[in-house]
């Protein structure tokens, strides 16, 4: 378990939509835990809960929200793992405005929340020197003020420490 601090060091300019950072802080708890049934099998879910301050110089604050991650994984063989995976968000209040939520109802906007739910399959591979090479896909559902799709990932992870 524990506590998180984001601070708004990245750059920031009100003229572009993306930006480095979020320029305002978040604050976070975050727990993990793993399952460990066999030598072959686990269960493992990492749980995040964040709570945003208002946007440095703006009126706006992005609402509160959760985010999990779930995998349950077998070996195939030494150092090869598939997994079941899944992540879920939801935004748990709604944007405000200068303190009010009804603001964005105001512009047409009936609910600022987001939410998503991804699903999919992970293949992971750990060498003998310590580098993991993962593979996940996840296809996202139930998908609400946000983008939706197929989301690939691949990873490579190097320690640093030999």
């Amino acid at each position: 378990a524990e506590l998180a601090v984001t601070l708004p060091l990245g750059s920031y300019d009100d003229s572009y939509n993306i930006n480095a950072s979020a320029h305002a802080y978040t604050f976070s708890t975050y727990h993990t835990f793993t399952l460990m049934f066999s030598d072959k099998f686990s269960i493992s879910s990492r749980n995040q809960f964040n709570y945003n301050t208002r946007i440095m110089g703006q009126l706006a604050k992005a609402g509160a929200f959760y985010n999990g991650n779930y995998t349950a994984d077998y070996a195939v063989m030494p150092g090869m793992r598939v997994a079941a995976i899944g992540y879920f968000l939801s935004q748990l209040n709604q944007d405000t405005y200068d303190g009010s939520s009804s603001y964005y109802q105001q512009q047409g906007i009936s609910d600022t929340r987001e939410k998503v739910f991804g699903y999919g399959a992970g293949l992971a591979y750990f060498a003998k020197s310590g580098t993991l090479i993962e593979l996940k896909t996840f296809l996202e559902t139930a998908s609400k003020n946000r983008a939706q799709g197929y989301r690939p990932t691949f990873r490579i992870l190097v320690p640093l420490n030999h």
